[in-house]
């Protein structure tokens, strides 16, 4: 799907006179496994290292990105994002750069409990968004800290001489993909179009801009 913001819809070269269309403007990266991810719990803000599977995701991640250029790595603060952009970055010669508008949405005390025996509560927290789940965010207050920091980030891109890169969490990629790709708005806590460790990037066209996984898509909304 072609996204046409006016503040993209004129800019066509980077600082420097090279043209950015067809070529990524920007990656956005998930995070690679964790245990509460392959146990099917709620991360939120819980700081975990990445797992064993995990490891052997950033091997693959590390081969993706070993003739893509790349111009700044960016993450928040969690063990999880920073060990995936600082894979990301060593094999690209860049530093990692921390923003904390690419944390995910923080759910307070259900953060480390079972996805599917709270699913009706996060349910609720998204079809109700103001409402605030308990030492948590409400997902009104997420989704508008994310957008700000999507938009900050897709304005930055344009100036850069070689793409930007986001690592971030499932829930902030749900919120980039409801406002530059095809991606419904769905109650579900993990409705993420790619996988752990998988890449998606933003492209400017003539018409907009266009939003395609690149690496890790999931087959279906549900999974």
């Amino acid at each position: 799907m072609v996204y046409s913001p006016a503040s993209l819809l004129n800019p066509v070269d980077d600082m420097d006179g090279t043209p950015k269309l067809g070529v990524p403007l920007l990656y956005i990266v998930r995070h690679a496994q964790n245990d509460d991810d392959a146990q099917g719990k709620i991360r939120g803000l819980k700081d975990q290292p990445i797992n064993e599977c995990g490891q052997k995701q950033l091997d693959s991640l590390r081969d993706f990105f070993s003739e893509r250029p790349v111009a700044a790595v960016l993450a928040d603060d969690l063990s999880r994002t920073r060990a995936t952009a600082m894979a990301v970055a060593l094999t690209c010669g860049v530093a990692v750069e921390t923003d904390l508008g690419l944390r995910s949405w923080d759910l307070g005390s259900l953060e480390g409990k079972s996805m599917e025996a709270h699913k009706l509560e996060i349910q609720d927290f998204k079809t109700h968004p103001h409402k605030v789940p308990v030492g948590g965010q409400s997902w009104a207050d997420f989704k508008r800290v994310a957008l700000d920091t999507i938009n900050r980030s897709v304005r930055r891109a344009m100036e850069m001489s070689g793409p930007l890169c986001l690592v971030t969490h499932g829930s902030f990629i749900q919120i980039f993909f409801e406002e530059y790709g095809d991606w419904p708005s769905e109650s579900a806590y993990d409705h993420t179009p790619v996988d752990q460790a998988g890449v998606a990037a933003l492209y400017l066209t003539r018409n907009g801009t266009e939003l395609r996984i690149l690496k890790g898509a999931k087959d279906s909304p549900d999974e």
